[in-house]
């Protein structure tokens, strides 16, 4: 791998918590040895299948929500009690990330996979980097796995922040 292959992996990493897929690995024209010998490097760590963490990049509550999106794939968002506690809707982040996804059966993950016939590109905003549904799609979905009080409490907050509005 020549160093400029490096240096879009490492900047792509850096837009998304300090982590990177095998796929965007391969896309960058980084080959499956290297890949292999930075693993064994510790260069790279594995998060999951196919997602991979930088060596010395900050583990946090933000890269975990990344890490179970680029797991998932690209047309993920985190979701549910996850997006809720983002955008600030809820206090509290619940034990495993939610994700939603149009497609795709995921068993044995650490966090909650939600699989949605509706997810429309128009429901996904972008909050800290991380695709995210809005906060109006995210009350709605909590709707499902939440308690009414639990749903109340975040539709509150999201009209009074200026999260969501009655129309919405």
């Amino acid at each position: 791998m020549d160093r400029v292959s490096i240096t879009h992996a490492e900047d792509l990493a850096a837009t998304q918590h300090g982590l990177i897929t095998r796929r965007q690995l391969v896309e960058l024209n980084v080959s499956p040895g290297v890949i292999s010998r930075r693993l064994q490097s510790g260069t790279l760590i594995r998060v999951d299948t196919g997602v991979y963490r930088l060596r010395g990049s900050v583990e946090s509550p933000e890269q975990q929500l990344m890490a179970a999106v680029l797991v998932v794939g690209p047309d993920a968002a985190v979701s549910h009690q996850s997006a809720a506690n983002i955008w600030g809707l809820l206090e509290r982040a619940p034990d495993k990330p939610h994700v939603s996804v149009v497609r795709g059966r995921w068993r044995d993950k650490p966090f909650h996979v939600h699989r949605s016939t509706d997810l429309g590109s128009d429901h996904v905003g972008v909050v800290r980097g991380i695709p995210t549904t809005v906060p109006a799609r995210t009350v709605l979905d909590l709707g499902a796995t939440a308690s009414p009080r639990t749903v109340a409490a975040a539709f509150g907050t999201a009209l009074r922040d200026g999260h969501a509005t009655l129309e919405e």
